[in-house]
């Protein structure tokens, strides 16, 4: 049974901005990665890739997070960039955000369906995607993409990038975008249409006598353990959590440097006054009394 989606809820979210530090480094042509990624979906090949492409004028951004970084950042400056965990439902909102003109999925195993393609092609973004499982067959029986061989190379990618980022690149992406059909159940299976199978599924296999339960109240509950809803809305406030604290950790290590600074200020004109010390006291007691009332009248 294919996982069902409001198709419109991304489009109700509030718009979002970049973490700042992503303009100062992003190329012209912004590719979106998205959701966990770990090795399954291409993780230790995603700096690779990401080189590929940025050799093309365009920046890989992961809009979530991998198996080895989960806070906001560039991995590779201009490259690679990491957002972070987005909440349920705003997906969309953080592909406009950057400027994300296509999404990538650089899966090394098969997906059985994948809802992440169905959040994409809700949010209108055309995808590239390697020709293997329910990813290649999508694309291949919807469109709505690209197909790469199913373990695609770095070089691979940065073929089909040279020729989206060139001259009739931009006409290229429109006309796959312009396809992308949101209203579509079979491109994008919607709740009402996954409720329904598994009504179906249930009224075939139930036992005789089974109490009858309400497709509508079924909808909400296996979405949201589909969606994992509420481990994403753990994840984000973690991940906002351990930036706060790295960036209380860089203030405390500035503070703790500007100290040390500060002693070694204070050990220099320690030294400083012992060598005057030293060098007054080697003055006749005479010369000594003159410059102590000298100094002493000056300070009044």
């Amino acid at each position: 049974i294919a996982p069902g989606i409001d198709a419109r809820a991304n489009a109700r979210a509030t718009p979002q901005r970049p973490h700042a530090e992503f303009a100062a480094h992003a190329k012209r042509l912004r590719i979106a990665i998205v959701g966990a990624i770990g090795p399954h979906k291409g993780s230790d090949a995603l700096e690779a890739l990401a080189a590929a492409v940025a050799a093309h004028d365009a920046t890989l951004v992961v809009i979530g997070y991998t198996d080895t970084r989960i806070e906001p950042g560039w991995i590779a400056a201009g490259a690679l960039y990491v957002h972070g965990a987005y909440a349920d439902g705003t997906l969309a909102s953080w592909l406009d955000a950057y400027c994300a003109a296509l999404v990538l999925f650089a899966n090394r195993l098969p997906e059985s369906f994948s809802y992440t393609l169905s959040e994409v092609w809700a949010a209108r973004r055309p995808a590239i995607v390697p020709d293997a499982g329910a990813l290649g067959e999508r694309v291949a029986r919807a469109g709505g993409g690209w197909r790469l061989p199913r373990r695609f190379t770095p070089s691979e990618l940065g073929m089909l990038v040279a020729r989206l980022a060139g001259a009739d690149g931009a006409r290229e992406i429109a006309q796959v975008e312009s396809a992308i059909d949101i209203d579509d159940p079979v491109r994008i299976p919607t709740l009402a249409a996954m409720t329904e199978a598994f009504d179906r599924l249930y009224a075939r296999y139930a036992a005789p006598g089974a109490a009858e339960g309400s497709a509508d109240a079924l909808a909400p509950l296996v979405a949201a353990n589909l969606d994992g809803t509420v481990f994403r809305r753990e994840l984000v406030r973690a991940t906002d959590e351990l930036v706060e604290a790295r960036a209380w950790r860089d203030k405390l290590q500035r503070d703790i440097d500007a100290l040390k600074a500060a002693v070694e200020r204070l050990g220099d004109d320690n030294r400083k006054l012992a060598d005057i010390r030293d060098a007054f006291a080697q003055l006749p007691r005479s010369e000594q009394r003159y410059l102590l009332k000298r100094a002493f009248r000056g300070r009044g």
